[in-house]
């Protein structure tokens, strides 16, 4: 759970950086064009993972999959004391999830088939969590 704290405070910080720049640009009177305006969202959600949301989706994957085993009541009530102590919850560690899951396959050379499967599998995963 540290390391989802951790990774969390990181990409928060990187979001922060992301709307700053935004509104800086706002206030300049820049305007984008709908093609500059997905590179720089591509752009963004690359500086995203590279600033530690890469390795947070990989964290709460986890989280997830501990969680929803069989003997894993206890340490999703342990999760989600921590969280709540930590003032977070576990809706946190879905959202994390389902942006993972709205980005899965794109740009990517993997199979649809394997898209779809493990879409279904991180759903499943959400919904049991």
């Amino acid at each position: 759970m540290e390391l989802h704290l951790k990774y969390l405070e990181k990409v928060e910080h990187i979001d922060r950086e992301i709307e700053q720049q935004k509104q800086l640009k706002a206030s300049r009177g820049e305007e984008e064009d709908d093609e500059d305006e997905e590179e720089e969202q591509e752009s963004n959600y690359v500086k995203r993972l590279s600033g530690g949301l890469f390795t947070l989706q990989l964290i709460d994957y986890i989280i997830l999959e501990i969680a929803v085993s069989p003997d894993g009541s206890k340490i999703k009530e342990r999760i989600q004391k921590i969280l709540n102590l930590r003032g977070s919850s576990l809706k946190v560690v879905k959202e994390v999830m389902r942006e993972y899951i709205g980005n899965l396959g794109n740009n990517s050379t993997q199979s649809s088939e394997w898209q779809e499967q493990e879409k279904r599998n991180v759903l499943s995963l959400i919904n049991r969590f």
